[in-house]
């Protein structure tokens, strides 16, 4: 029995009545380091093995209540080496007695097995307290969908206690729009056994009601059998981020129609057509029901302000008030001294009108303003009015995007206002300079009639006297009097073309020229003169060039004048005249060139050396003689005959001048309407497939350009009907059409037009607009839309889509 109990691989201990130990097996040495004869000689073993007084008084309490029956109790005892041991103690000693042994217990080493549960423990604890105080919600149900845990952040994401969501279903608290969808695709990923998690977008119901926008990511848990246990769920709290996302984009739209009333300002001419389509811009963006503007009359002798409605947008169903006396010249003081007082200190109001002092209320609550904006307009640092935004059909303030649009739109109408302040002024000046022009010219005209006729008589008689006379002195005088006659026949005929020009009575007599003939009879008429100057005349013409579609006559006074200038300001050396064709893209021009070596023109006076009655020596001392008229002469002609003129000149070296005319295909009919503009010159790519842009603004169009080089011909259609014409003349491979073409008929309107012609048929036409909502682009896809561009470009995006659509390759 003794040798028996030694070897058990449990402990075995006995005591006797005076609690000393008379049994300590081998088991008890191993575990604790204390041999048999340590703890049966000692005392006190108890006190060995359980030092901490306390817990030894609490070990002898459960001792005296069990009164030796217990079972499978852990307690730490203290070993040799000072470590501590849970060993797991069973005593049956009351109900078996044994001879000699007062009690006795078995006990086992289970420190191992504590470790891993107090490990399980803690490991337990601390994901209870990450699961708690998580920022991102957790959640666990059944395979059905009901709610067994849920962390504190799940909880608090849907205002509610943990407690009140244990045991509900979360379809109870899901948005009913996404129930369907939901379980469709849960049920999904628990039948397919290889799929163990979903994620998606969906609204969880508030417990006050509202929506709450969430991303879940599910994770099915599986028994062994691959049968559903349970969900776990990650939920986050994308609300903010949806909420930040349409601020962006709200704020990118707002930024966008600043940028485009803007535009319109600056570049529509007509101010009450500039001011209707900025209104009507951003009425179709922000939620104004009224927009407005007032201008301010300020009366300095009573020091009082008063305002009068001038423009009106208003939305369909609301009340337009610019017919409204009351808003017709109103004192400030009686009605808004405060709104004076605010905008004198360039403030601007946007509140609720129920929160406005009582003499507002009176004047906005008849007209059904719930809520309104104002921002002043300055012009010059002068305040002169404010433009407004009125809302009638809910009580809801304004943000500060529309704030920052409307405060934008203030400023660039008080630029426009001062542009149209300052155009009418340059009209009114410009009106009357053309008129005190016209009166000059039809002056010079009325004079040079009068002039000419007895010129006539003059030129006449002094030739016949000239061929008549023989005495040399009198040969002398009347080859003077002819002479001085030429010279003021021919300035008389520059101030004759010139009026003419003016007073746009010049007319065009088309005909087959060639301008060698045109060159050899010019300088023919001043071979005496060039010979009288000892000049040398060189003329280089080809064998042939292609004939002008031209006015002859105007063409020899061109070239009349150009010699005359060259003859005029040469004292030595000489002219040459060049005629020759030069290539210029797929087109030519001829070139007419007059080069001499005369004295030259200052760099200071090539800016007006083309202007009317300018001469590089002018006054009373000038050095030669002329009206000043030749120069203008022949850049307004040349102008007129669709040329182009040019100069180089150095003081002291001489001038060139060159003078090039566009030759136009022989087959092609030139009217006296095409002078003047320059030939169109198509530029192809058999390589690249071909855009039609449709969009009425222009930096658009040459974005567009760049960012399509290399990768797509473009052609450009600012409306509707100019893109179909260019639709029927060529084959078009993507069509990117805007949706608001202004005043044209819409994007939309064109799309359906289109989508009835054979010329489109299978092109992809895609909606190139600033309208990004979600709800705008269903609609662009619902009207029959093949994609989506949207504004602003990003470059690389831009790229993507078109290959898409051209190659059907990203």
């Amino acid at each position: 029995m003794k040798s028996l109990i030694s070897t058990m691989p449990v402990m075995v201990t006995a005591i006797n009545e005076n609690n000393l130990f008379i049994e300590w097996n081998h088991e008890c040495e191993r575990v604790t380091g204390y041999s048999a004869e340590e703890m049966s000689n000692h005392p006190h073993p108890d006190k060995i093995l359980y030092p901490d007084p306390e817990y030894i008084a609490t070990l002898r309490e459960f001792w005296k209540e069990k009164q030796d029956v217990y079972y499978n109790q852990v307690w730490k005892v203290r070993c040799k080496d000072g470590t501590e041991k849970a060993i797991s103690w069973s005593n049956i000693s009351g109900k078996h007695k044994i001879e000699g042994w007062a009690s006795w217990a078995i006990g086992l080493d289970v420190s191992q097995l504590t470790v891993v549960k107090e490990k399980l423990s803690d490991s337990e604890n601390r994901f209870r307290t990450v699961y708690n105080s998580a920022d991102t919600g957790i959640v666990m149900t059944d395979p059905i969908g009901l709610l067994l845990d849920v962390n504190h952040a799940f909880a608090k994401m849907l205002g509610y206690e943990p407690a009140e969501l244990i045991g509900i279903n979360f379809f109870d608290i899901t948005h009913p729009d996404e129930k369907a969808t939901e379980f469709s695709r849960m049920q999904m990923a628990m039948e397919n056994d290889t799929g163990n998690s979903v994620t998606l977008r969906k609204r969880y119901i508030h417990k006050n009601g509202s929506d709450v926008w969430v991303k879940v990511n599910a994770t099915i848990v599986r028994d062994k059998g691959g049968k559903p246990t349970l969900w776990l769920g990650i939920v986050q709290n994308i609300s903010d981020e949806l909420r930040f996302q349409e601020e962006l984009e709200e704020h990118k739209g707002y930024l966008y129609c600043a940028a485009k009333v803007a535009e319109i300002l600056l570049t529509e001419q007509d101010f009450d057509t500039a001011i209707n389509n900025s209104f009507s811009l951003m009425g179709s963006i922000s939620y104004a029901d009224r927009i407005y503007l007032f201008e301010n009359d300020y009366n300095e002798q009573t020091d009082e302000w008063f305002m009068t409605q001038t423009f009106e947008w208003v939305r369909g169903g609301i009340t337009k008030q610019i017919n409204n006396t009351v808003l017709q010249r109103l004192n400030y003081s009686d009605s808004n001294p405060r709104w004076r007082d605010i905008m004198l200190k360039k403030g601007f109001i946007n509140e609720l009108v129920k929160d406005l002092p009582a003499d507002e209320r009176a004047v906005l609550e008849p007209q059904e303003i719930r809520a309104i904006l104002a921002v002043p307009i300055y012009l010059q640092n002068e305040w002169w009015g404010f433009i407004g935004f009125d809302n009638c059909t809910s009580e809801k303030k304004y943000s500060t995007a529309e704030e920052s649009m409307l405060q934008s739109a203030a400023i660039a109408i008080g630029g426009a206002i001062q542009r149209e302040k300052t155009n009418r002024q340059l009209y009114e000046a410009k009106t009357k300079a053309e008129e005190m022009n016209r009166l000059k010219s039809i002056f010079l005209a009325n004079m040079s009639h009068e002039l000419r006729t007895p010129l006539i008589g003059i030129l006449g008689f002094a030739e016949i006297l000239s061929e008549e006379v023989e005495d040399p002195y009198f040969k002398k005088l009347t080859d003077s009097i002819y002479k001085a006659g030429q010279r003021l026949s021919n300035s008389l005929s520059l101030i004759l073309d010139l009026s003419r020009i003016e007073a746009d009575k010049l007319t065009l007599n088309l005909e087959d020229v060639d301008l060698i003939d045109v060159v050899l009879e010019s300088t023919s008429y001043f071979d005496q003169e060039i010979v009288k100057k000892g000049l040398f005349l060189n003329i280089d013409t080809p064998d042939e060039i292609p004939l002008l579609k031209s006015d002859k006559r105007m063409l020899l006074t061109i070239m009349d004048n150009l010699l005359s200038n060259a003859i005029k300001f040469t004292h030595e050396g000489g002219i040459d005249v060049i005629v020759k064709t030069e290539k210029k893209g797929l087109s030519s021009v001829i070139n007419l060139i007059v080069r001499d070596s005369g004295i030259g023109i200052s760099q200071d006076f090539m800016d007006v050396i083309f202007d009317e009655f300018r001469q590089v020596s002018e006054g009373l001392d000038r050095a030669f003689e002329g009206v000043g008229l030749g120069l203008t002469i022949i850049k307004k002609f040349t102008e007129k005959l669709g040329g182009s003129l040019s100069l180089n000149s150095m003081v002291g070296l001489g001038s060139t001048f060159t003078i090039s005319f566009p030759v136009v295909a022989r087959r092609t009919a030139v009217s006296s309407d095409d002078i003047g503009e320059h030939p169109l010159i198509v530029q192809t790519d058999t390589q690249l497939r071909r855009i039609l842009l449709v969009d009425d603004d222009v930096p658009t169009h040459t974005l567009v350009k760049i960012f399509s080089k290399n990768i797509a011909n473009v052609d450009f259609a600012f409306n509707g009907e100019e893109a179909i014409r260019i639709g029927l003349r060529r084959k078009i491979d993507l069509v990117l059409l805007d949706i608001n073409l202004g005043s044209s008929p819409s994007g939309i309107s064109v799309l359906k037009r289109m989508k009835q012609m054979k010329e489109f048929e299978g092109v992809p036409i895609l909606a190139f607009t600033a309208y990004t909502a979600t709800s705008d682009k269903n609609k662009f896809f619902q009207e029959g839309f093949d994609g989506f561009i949207s504004k602003p470009l990003i470059k690389s995006d831009f790229q993507r889509s078109i290959k898409k659509f051209l190659t059907g390759s990203e």
